[in-house]
């Protein structure tokens, strides 16, 4: 059909063009160029246009005289039989025709057939410049209707409706294969513009047309239900329901469903708006989760109100709304509570907005779901934007209540300080929280923030007097850690006085503070009284029972009453769960002070026998060998010095043992043997204080050996051995900058110290001015000085100083960042140190050092024996856990990991706890264990834990849960709730949330814009293929079938007062 309409149009053309009569062609028929024309011509009207071609190109070389006329007639052919078998050089043919023959009365169809061409390979913008050169008063009248409708089709194309409409409506009454794409275009373009009379009329043209027939039911639809014409829409759109076009059944649906919908007919709704459900925009879905709503069934509303998403409009509050009650409904108060929040952030609807707040904050109290303290700031924000609620008494119960029971401390003192009147609940909620704020403080280790909130506290001390009486005693506890132990002591005795704290579980160990208070002040008889409170008020179970009577025993040993102490130390000793080692050596110690010297040996080879790894074993073979020398068993003595010196080398005890076994053997005539360990002591301890004696035992050898001349050779030859003439000037200057400093001027010292060192720059006291000086720097916190100081004395082999300088440089490279030396420094001082308490601080110190350097795998070594440390206080074993977890991660080893961070998480109150229980959560996110991920998330939550940063994180991270679950409503509002809740302005959370929930917001702003632009399908039917395509290459996009205006009129009834009431 449409073939031979396009060669009645071609050979109209052919004769308008050519312009010669039939009578011409009689004329010269008989004519061999006649009848070569004329079988061209032929083959042209029979569309054999390559055949025609060769005819035309063979024409114009066998003819070359022939009538010019002709001749342009005949390059005209060709050209547009090369358009027609799409030859690569069409368009330059019929361009160089145009060229050639500008006075041809075929220019305008050569520009028709140029642009048909253009538009046949969809160049619009150049078919548009080639259409708009022809003249349409010289075209052939029955081209005009495709010259119409490609015009205006191209301008379509090139979204310039303005101009399409005006080409289309030239022929949308001209009869022919134009005039229904036409009027459908028209139409359609009229639909875009809103006028949608116009569009109706031109779509009912088409009811009956072949090809249009299946599609423009889904205008008509549309523009009914635009229209508000339900009634109608339904009438016509059922019955036809299943005659359209599959892929259109679906909208159809769905605009039954909706104007069942704004008909209230709200059951009648339903298997309608399921079956178009694919495709529902957010408006669509508003109303198909009202429609579920109203017919109470909420399971399935909950699923389309929560997909409405989008911006924050009237909409969104209405769905958040209803979505919370059906929520309420179907017993997911969690759930509630969100959609409750999402509501109150929307003030389109005023009393909506205040009726979600308020049960927005109840449901966070009924849950105790409060992580950034959200409870209280929502009773907050009621009571201060609704002063005239009728609701406003019932907030403040809720609000005391919450007092009384958050962990969020912090937020709720400031919410209580904006109460001016406070009523006798909220002082009694003051008293309480500030006390639970301090020992939160208190486990952070700020000890100055705890007195302050201690204090806040008992300012209402006549509510609860527990809580008062254990405020006195946390702030003597945070007085003593930060060494005001008199005040301490003030406190804890105020504590004791109290009423009624004799059943509270601190009242034995303020006994035990205070008695270590006086311990660290000197005070030893104060000390040694209030220990024996302690003990004679304590049970057997109390393990500081037992070290209060190594401290009583250390009391009468300091204050010189040695029986005393051998008497507690020996109740020590045969009960102590911790120092047992400790108690005997002491108890041998104070014995051989008795002069009970087989006593003493009885103990000490107890120690040796019973606590071989002690770390009193070299001390105790010292005590053992000296009594040994007391009860006369020299070899005894000799076996058990050796055994010292061979043993532990690096005992401060080495020299004295040398110098012991040099007099000894000195004693037994054997004056080579006591050579031999004299000169150990010069050669390997030459800082040593015993280098002196072993220096005077030399020179006693010598002399009974007649050999003085050897030891002059030796003492003067040997590098840092003393001056056989010293000088009295030296000593003098040194004695004088010591005394300084041992009476406290460190100022002064300092400058003498430093002057000594000028004047004696190898004088033989440089090692010790040195170090004087650098600890009276230290006290004057001059740490660059004191380090250099320190470090100088470090160059040196291994001295009296040693120990002390190795404790002070590698505290002072910690401080000041320099983790390279001070790991070295602490590892030196682990290795080398016998003194417990410097043992604990270089082994905590190296891991700390490990763990800034990156150095792991040092790291979890170090943390394991920093865990075994006795008596390590519950900070420090939380820090090590810590590290070795981090370690473990940073190696890839999550496995090893997992331990350290479940047991740190059983508390998130501090920092360390707090980030585990983040990491937790994380490291089975990446292992894809979302639930697992989720459910620890959730225990933080509900542990209430005062570090609002990893808190945050885990939010963040649960929304990257809720994602991966598919649950992007939980996911959006997870995110909202940080922007909302968090108090933090100035680190990274706020930003990183806003951009989540912007990529996320984006997404589901994409996927509805997906929805309504969906492409029209047009399944033509009956027609050429390769036709349809060249008349209705579609790209239209479909309008949202609820537009603004649309959703607002669809939003009235959920508007009405009695509705929300009824809610």
């Amino acid at each position: 059909m449409r073939n031979k309409y396009r060669l009645g149009i071609l050979t109209s053309l052919f004769f308008l063009c050519i312009g010669f009569s039939t009578q011409a062609q009689k004329t010269l028929q008989h004519d061999s160029e006649s009848e070569r024309w004329q079988s061209a011509v032929e083959k042209f009207q029979n569309k054999n246009f390559g055949a025609a071609w060769h005819e035309f190109a063979d024409y114009l070389e066998l003819e070359p005289q022939s009538h010019s006329c002709r001749k342009a007639q005949a390059e005209f052919y060709m050209a547009w039989c090369s358009i027609e078998l799409f030859r690569p050089d069409a368009e330059e043919e019929m361009q160089a025709f145009i060229r050639n023959h500008p006075e041809s009365n075929q220019l305008q169809a050569a520009y028709f057939q140029l642009g048909r061409q253009q538009y046949r390979n969809k160049k619009y913008k150049e078919a548009l410049l080639w259409f708009n050169k022809v003249d349409v008063y010289q075209l052939n009248h029955n081209d005009l209707p495709e010259y119409q409708f490609k015009m205006g089709y191209s301008y379509f194309m090139r979204k310039d409706y303005e101009q399409a409409k005006k080409h289309f409506y030239e022929i949308i009454e001209v009869s022919g294969e134009y005039n229904a794409p036409a009027n459908y275009y028209y139409a359609h373009i009229a639909y875009l513009d809103h006028k949608y009379q116009t569009a109706l009329l031109g779509f009912e043209k088409l009811v009956t047309n072949k090809t249009f027939a299946p599609i423009v039911p889904y205008y008509i639809t549309q523009i009914y239900y635009l229209q508000e014409k339900y009634s109608q829409l339904l009438a016509y759109a059922i019955p036809l329901l299943e005659d359209v076009t599959v892929s259109r059944r679906a909208e159809i649906a769905k605009m039954i469903g909706l104007s069942h919908y704004q008909l209230k007919e709200y059951q009648k709704a339903i298997p309608f708006l399921e079956r178009g459900k694919e495709s529902l925009t957010r408006g669509d879905r508003f109303a198909y989760g009202y429609c579920l709503y109203k017919q109470q069934e909420f399971e399935k509303a909950i699923t389309q109100f929560e997909r409405v998403g989008g911006e924050e409009d009237e909409m969104l509050q209405i769905a958040s709304y209803c979505l919370a009650d059906c929520y309420l409904k179907t017993g997911n108060k969690s759930g509630a509570k969100v959609a409750f929040a999402s509501t109150a952030r929307m003030d389109f609807d005023k009393n909506m907005q205040q009726d979600a707040l308020f049960n927005f904050a109840k449901l966070t109290y009924e849950l105790s779901y409060s992580p950034f303290n959200e409870t209280i700031k929502a009773f907050d924000e009621y009571l201060q934007k609704y002063p005239d609620s009728n609701r406003n008494d019932e907030a403040y119960d809720y609000l005391v209540k919450v007092y009384m029971t958050t962990k969020n401390y912090g937020d709720a003192l400031a919410s209580m300080d904006k109460i001016k009147n406070k009523t006798p609940q909220i002082k009694r909620a003051y008293q309480r929280v500030s006390w639970l704020r301090g020992l939160e403080w208190m486990k952070q280790l700020k000890y100055p923030e705890a007195v302050k909130s201690f204090d806040a506290s008992l300012q209402y001390q006549i509510y609860n007097s527990k809580i008062a009486a254990e405020c006195l005693y946390w702030k003597a506890e945070a007085k003593y850690r930060v060494q005001d132990f008199e005040e301490a002591i003030v406190l804890y005795k105020k504590f004791l006085l109290a009423s009624g704290v004799g059943a509270s579980v601190y009242f034995g160990r303020a006994y035990y503070n205070i008695a270590s208070a006086y311990f660290e002040m000197d005070k030893y008889e104060n000390a040694s009284d209030w220990y024996r409170k302690f003990v004679n008020q304590a049970t057997i179970e109390d393990r500081y029972v037992w070290d209060a009577y190594n401290r009583i025993g250390d009391c009468f040993f300091l204050d010189r009453e040695y029986q005393k102490a051998a008497e507690f130390y020996a109740k020590a000793a045969n009960g102590a769960k911790w120092d047992a080692d400790y108690a005997i050596y002491q108890q041998a110690f104070v014995l051989g002070l008795l002069n009970q010297p087989k006593e003493k040996v009885s103990l000490l080879e107890k120690l040796k026998n019973t606590y071989p790894n002690s770390e009193y074993t070299d001390d105790a073979l010292y005590e053992l060998a000296r009594a040994k020398v007391k009860l006369g068993d020299q070899r005894s003595a000799i076996k058990m010095y050796k055994e010292l010196v061979d043993n532990n080398p690096q005992s401060s005890y080495a020299a004295k043992a040398l110098v012991q076994l040099g007099l000894m053997n000195y004693n037994l005539k054997d004056y080579q043997q006591a050579i031999h360990y004299y000169k150990q002591v010069v050669m390997k301890y030459p800082q040593s204080e015993e280098k002196k004696s072993a220096f005077t035992g030399l020179k006693n050898v010598y002399i009974d050996l007649n050999q003085v001349d050897d030891y002059f050779a030796f003492a003067e030859s040997f590098d840092g051995g003393v001056r056989v003439r010293s000088s009295e000037k030296d000593s003098l200057s040194y004695i004088s900058a010591e005394r300084l400093y041992m009476n406290g001027e460190s100022e002064r010292g300092t400058k003498a110290f430093s002057q000594y060192l000028a004047n004696f720059p190898n004088g033989m006291f440089c090692l010790n001015a040195q170090f004087y000086k650098a600890d009276a720097a230290l006290n004057q916190k001059k740490y660059e000085e004191a380090l250099t100081g320190f470090e100088e004395v470090l160059k040196q082999s291994d001295n009296l100083f040693t120990e002390k300088a190795l404790l002070a440089a590698s505290q002072l490279n910690y401080r000041k960042g320099n983790f390279v030396a001070a790991k070295s420094q602490f590892l030196r001082l682990k290795q080398s140190s016998e003194i417990p308490e410097h043992i604990r601080i270089a082994k905590i110190g190296y891991m700390r050092t490990a763990y800034e350097l990156n150095d792991f795998q040092v790291c979890i070594d170090a943390a394991k024996e920093v865990l075994n440390l006795p008596k390590v206080q519950e900070e420090i074993v939380r820090e090590a856990t810590y590290k070795q977890a981090k370690s473990y991660l940073a190696l890839k080893e999550s496995v090893k990991a997992l331990a350290d961070l479940k047991s740190l998480t059983i508390e998130t109150q501090s920092t360390e706890g707090a980030e585990a229980k983040f990491l937790l959560a994380k490291l089975y996110f990446d292992k894809a264990k979302y639930d697992l991920s989720e459910k620890e998330i959730n225990q933080f939550i509900e542990m209430n834990s005062p570090h609002q940063y990893w808190l945050a994180e885990s939010f963040l991270l649960l929304s990257d849960v809720y994602l991966q679950k598919g649950d992007r409503f939980q996911a959006r509002y997870t995110l909202q709730s940080i922007i909302d809740n968090y108090g933090v302005k100035d680190d990274d959370i706020l930003l990183r949330t806003q951009k989540k929930l912007n990529v996320l917001l984006q997404e589901e702003k994409q996927n509805e814009e997906k929805i309504q632009k969906k492409e029209i399908e047009l399944p033509f039917e009956g027609s050429d293929p390769d036709e349809n395509k060249k008349l209705f290459e579609d790209t239209k996009k479909k309008s949202d079938s609820l537009g603004v205006d649309e959703e607002r009129l669809m939003l009235k009834e959920m508007l009405k007062k009695e509705d929300i009431n009824a809610k």
